[in-house]
């Protein structure tokens, strides 16, 4: 494996703030959202840079396919998986397929990356909310609530990891 890009380990961080996995996981299960490119749009935003309506078209090109094809069947497996009582034998399986869907994700992340590689900037919460914005523009299914919750959930972990780490 090669030297993870800035866009993994900021991503890293920032999931693993205990309020971030909730909110992605509510975008992505509730209005099939790629939590890939929403913390994209933040990581984005945290460099100052704001995404255009062709930036997110070259980023879908470059992940939509692996996405589809890799990273859904596993976590479609691993999901079904841990609804099912199971054996120690297949709940080790469950762990194995979770490795490797963590590992699809990277794999999605450096699509991303080399798609769009990005320049240190200075951490813009404007820019933050303008590229997620640019992501839900068409959802005509965002309720508001907790689906503006969870954008806001996203901006502020993205630019709290931000100040305290160089990516």
């Amino acid at each position: 494996m090669s030297e993870a890009s800035p866009f993994w380990r900021f991503s890293l961080a920032v999931y693993s703030r205990p309020e971030v996995p909730p909110a992605c996981l509510t975008l992505q299960d509730m209005h099939g959202l790629d939590v890939n490119l929403l913390l994209f749009a933040c990581f984005s935003g945290t460099c100052g840079r704001v995404l255009t309506g062709q930036d997110l078209e070259i980023l879908e090109a470059a992940a939509a396919p692996w996405h589809a094809q890799v990273v859904r069947p596993l976590r479609g497996a691993r999901t079904w998986m841990k609804a099912q009582s199971m054996s120690e034998a297949e709940g080790s399986l469950r762990e194995t397929i979770k490795a490797l869907e963590l590992e699809a994700e990277r794999i999605e992340q450096e699509k991303l990356w080399a798609a769009l590689p990005l320049t240190e900037g200075r951490p813009d919460r404007t820019a933050v909310m303008q590229n997620l914005s640019l992501l839900v523009l068409d959802r005509a299914d965002l309720a508001g609530g907790a689906d503006v919750a969870a954008l806001e959930t996203l901006t502020a972990a993205s630019l709290a990891v931000a100040e305290v780490h160089a990516f």
